[in-house]
């Protein structure tokens, strides 16, 4: 998780203030500071994300746990939608 919020940090789309990873979900304190191309931040890191779980588990394992063989993708790692609180 950290490789995406630092390339998202070094090309300026975002501050990260804080994070926490656990072994479910992660927690971020982060402010925008520009959109990456048309998707929302939050999706840059998931898809990012994503692409690495997926270079690592087709080396190293077998990924039949997350595959899906859905029209736009064939693994799926993340549950639901994310869940973003404005803080202010």
């Amino acid at each position: 998780m950290t490789g995406s919020l630092k390339h998202l940090s070094n090309t300026e789309k975002i501050i990260v203030f804080a994070f926490v990873i656990m072994p479910n979900h992660i927690q971020l304190i982060w402010r925008l500071k520009a959109l990456n191309g048309k998707e929302m931040t939050h999706a840059s890191i998931q898809k990012f994300k994503e692409n690495s779980f997926r270079i690592k588990l087709e080396k190293t394992n077998n990924p039949a746990r997350f595959y899906i063989d859905e029209a736009n993708k064939k693994y799926e790692f993340w549950k639901g939608d994310s869940l973003v609180v404005y803080l202010f």
